[in-house]
């Protein structure tokens, strides 16, 4: 054993306060799922991310983005065509399969600095038939692609499952909310 360590219970010192530390911190304040991914602010105060609509009248894709709009620290923006090249454009586009079990799926692109570089929603018309499953999946897809993973509470979109059979809200939580804040509280 080296000079100016101890052994406890067969651990140096430095494991037993790394152990010690690890038990006593609290978790951090929004403690949400996150994908492992987010927006690059590109020199901007705040992220801005840009939802491409190309659904049909039956996709309430711009009310769900004003809700998403409400995150501290990252900006959401509706629209019908992508207003630059270099902005962070995702287009959200319509497909009808009733034999497909999803309501919507994300894809996503991160690069090597844990910024997203790409992002694409598909909404599934085949599943999604009533106003308000199309909302809550709308707001579900819309939180992948700001960054957040599913949750596991009916108080946030982000759950998964049939919104109205499962009594799912269609709208973020706060801890969503929270989350984001978090997330992009960050200077690049």
């Amino acid at each position: 054993m080296r000079a100016g360590t101890r052994n406890l219970l067969g651990l140096p010192a430095v494991a037993v306060a790394l152990l010690t530390a690890l038990l006593t911190t609290a978790p951090p304040a929004a403690a949400g799922p996150l994908i492992g991914g987010h927006w690059a602010k590109d020199g901007l105060a705040r992220a801005q991310i840009y939802f491409v609509d190309h659904t049909g009248a039956n996709w309430p894709v711009g009310g769900t983005v004003n809700e998403w709009n409400k995150a501290s620290g990252v900006d959401s923006y509706y629209v019908t065509s992508c207003p630059g090249s270099w902005l962070h454009c995702v287009n959200v586009w319509e497909w009808n399969d009733s034999g497909d079990n999803r309501y919507g799926v994300t894809f996503y692109n991160i690069g090597a600095n844990g910024h997203f570089t790409s992002a694409e929603v598909w909404l599934n018309s085949g599943l999604a038939r009533n106003a308000t499953q199309t909302r809550k999946t709308a707001c579900h897809e819309e939180g992948h692609v700001l960054g957040l993973d599913h949750q596991f509470t009916r108080t946030s979109c982000l759950m998964s499952g049939d919104a109205v059979a499962n009594g799912i809200s269609v709208y973020p939580s706060a801890d969503d909310l929270a989350t984001l804040k978090s997330l992009y509280a960050h200077g690049n």
